[in-house]
């Protein structure tokens, strides 16, 4: 249909729209896509549904002194949270893991690992809901140190467990 007056265009839009109900369906999901990209700021803005991102590890095999390491990766939801678990040391945190996940059950993921020196690894998915704050993961080293990192869960990772520290590669 043509109407040719100063509303056509809109007019002719909304009849689109609604003879063609994909249409609509298509720019949305375009939208959303838009919204999702792979760019810096986009990808540190929260999921609307949640996301996941892939986690690889590498395990020396002098690891920790050749000792096994208990190693805890944590996916937090609550700002205030994540403040307190940043500015603890490893020792801290294992010595009170299972209080604070009594407290904190809702606000807190904690994936656990246990490696030896020289365990062959593979990636592993790790899966979060949306409005998630961070992460901060803690290796349980014999040597001093605070062996705690902070990171982005909504990126992937390179963990890399030495002889008696490790790093965390985004």
């Amino acid at each position: 249909m043509f109407i040719n007056d100063s509303r056509s265009n809109e007019f002719r839009i909304a009849v689109s729209f609604h003879r063609n109900p994909c249409v609509f369906v298509v720019m949305a999901l375009m939208l959303f896509l838009l919204g999702c990209s792979q760019t810096g700021v986009a990808r540190q803005s929260p999921l609307p549904f949640g996301g996941r991102s892939t986690v690889e590890f590498s395990v020396s095999s002098n690891l920790n002194q050749n000792f096994p390491l208990a190693f805890d990766l944590l996916v937090v939801y609550d700002e205030a949270l994540l403040g307190t678990l940043e500015t603890m040391d490893a020792d801290s945190w294992f010595e009170e893991r299972d209080q604070l996940l009594q407290l904190h059950s809702q606000q807190v993921e904690v994936h656990q690992w246990e490696w030896v020196p020289g365990q062959s690894t593979t990636r592993v998915e790790l899966h979060f809901r949306r409005n998630v704050r961070g992460g901060v993961a803690f290796a349980k080293y014999q040597s001093v140190g605070d062996h705690r990192m902070s990171f982005d869960p909504r990126r992937d990772l390179l963990v890399t467990l030495g002889e008696k520290d490790w790093t965390l590669a985004q």
